[in-house]
């Protein structure tokens, strides 16, 4: 488990330089044999998340990069259902609602430890980080 070191608030626009920290992850994350991680034996024969490199990196440049943002997060997963359900959504969706796609994914995977590894396996990252692509063009 990674530990959240903070939360930026969504009305503090990203920077450039933000943007192409993120997206520096999506060559690896399109590769068709990445591994987000595994599950592996823990203390007491508990199951735990050992992430890959690139995720546990990945998942820290989020909240280093202002993309964990602070906002109730609870009461819109009813919206992340549906991007969830119909991926498609993502290609029309804004930079504030990927903020809080990625936020979701990663608060959830802090109380469910390997959870963000159903969001790459789905296919829901590399969605949000070609979208975070379109939306940047040339401005990166």
């Amino acid at each position: 488990m990674i530990s959240p070191p903070y939360y930026s608030d969504e009305a503090i626009p990203l920077r450039r330089e933000d943007i192409a920290a993120i997206l520096k992850f999506l060559p690896k994350f399109e590769k068709p044999d990445f591994s987000p991680g595994a599950m592996r034996p823990g203390m007491d024969n508990h199951p735990g998340f050992v992430y890959s490199p690139a995720t546990a990196k990945f998942i820290s440049a989020l909240y280093r990069h202002r993309f964990v943002v602070r906002f109730d997060w609870v009461r819109w997963q009813t919206e992340t259902r549906e991007f969830y359900l119909n991926p498609e959504h993502i290609a029309a969706a804004d930079i504030f609602t990927l903020r809080r796609l990625l936020t979701i994914y990663v608060r959830l995977d802090y109380f469910s430890e390997g959870s963000i590894a159903e969001q790459f396996e789905s296919g829901q990252i590399v969605h949000i980080l070609r979208r975070l692509r379109d939306l940047a063009g040339d401005t990166i």
